[in-house]
């Protein structure tokens, strides 16, 4: 019996999720981010050193849905064990705002909204137009039918 693709896929995530290499590799890999320093090589040669791509291996693994859930889900716990959620991140920008309106300094109360806009997804979208044109190039054909005449009067 085959297997389907993304039978063997989720099979073979799920079972990798269980192992303590990936739960560590996900909790460091976390810690990098929010240190802001990653290094997937050093992260590829702690999760497969045994692997003979072992930076293809982390990326393959890291791309994976179930694993990008389990790191956002970390990242949001982390944030929240110091406080940090969406709304002490609005009353800040919001308090940013304020200030930099205060100051009248355009600049920055200018980034601050923009950064509201792009939250909100108040920003236009880009409007695509496509133009095609027909060009008929057959009236720039030599004319057959005088051709045909000439070979028949001859």
């Amino acid at each position: 019996m085959i297997r389907d693709m993304s039978t063997n896929r989720k099979r073979w995530v799920t079972v990798e999720l269980r192992k303590s290499r990936a739960k560590r590799v996900i909790d460091v890999y976390v810690k990098m981010i929010l240190s802001g320093k990653t290094d997937l090589n050093k992260l590829a040669e702690m999760y497969r050193p045994d692997s003979l791509k072992p930076i293809a291996t982390l990326k393959r693994f890291l791309k994976q849905n179930e694993v990008k859930q389990m790191i956002d889900n970390k990242v949001d716990e982390a944030l929240k064990l110091h406080g940090i959620d969406m709304d002490f991140t609005i009353k800040k920008r919001k308090k940013i705002l304020d200030g930099a309106l205060k100051k009248e300094d355009f600049t920055n109360a200018n980034r601050v909204l923009d950064s509201f806009e792009d939250k909100l997804d108040m920003k236009p979208k880009d409007a695509k137009f496509t133009v095609t044109e027909e060009v008929d190039f057959t009236k720039y054909l030599p004319d057959r039918n005088k051709e045909l005449k000439a070979v028949d009067e001859e």
